[in-house]
């Protein structure tokens, strides 16, 4: 019997060598060389989608867990309250709490002060400005400046296609 040398669907799978060949794939090594938190996030909406009919409160802790990103805030939400996920909705909620309380219970109110003064700085280095490289940036704002458009305009045409 002659046999492949390739191995069999099964043999990936159950010897791990998946695991592999995921973390060998480019975007997995770029987001760590440039320490971006994409497989991360990845990996919570994924979870909570995968979990949401079956364990709505797991889903809600994982929805809950992408706090650090708020332009989540809005989209996540208005999908669970209009597909009436309740259980998922207070698990993210109580999930969330608790992240911020435990926050302010460890590095005490200021933290929130000097989180909103660093979005200033993070906007105008890494939005405006591009010294993180357009290419990084996947938003109309950044194709605008990246093209030479002024910040103003950029803004003006992101919020049009927004």
């Amino acid at each position: 019997m002659i046999r492949s040398a390739a191995p069999a669907a099964s043999d990936i799978q159950s010897g791990g060598l998946w695991l592999l060949l995921a973390a060998a794939y480019p975007a997995v090594i770029i987001n760590f060389g440039h320490g971006q938190n994409g497989l991360l996030t990845a990996g919570l909406f994924a979870g909570a989608l995968a979990t949401l009919d079956h364990r709505p409160w797991i889903a809600g802790v994982l929805f809950g867990l992408l706090i650090y990103k708020p332009q989540f805030g809005l989209m996540i939400p208005l999908a669970l309250l209009a597909s009436g996920r309740w259980r998922t909705i207070v698990a993210a909620a109580a999930t969330m709490a608790l992240l911020v309380l435990t926050t302010l219970l460890v590095f005490g109110p200021e933290i929130w002060g000097a989180f909103v003064a660093s979005s200033k700085i993070a906007r105008v280095a890494l939005i405006e400005s591009g010294d993180v490289g357009w290419y990084k940036v996947q938003s109309v704002l950044a194709w605008a400046r990246m093209w030479g458009g002024t910040v103003q305009t950029a803004y003006a045409i992101h919020g049009l296609v927004a």
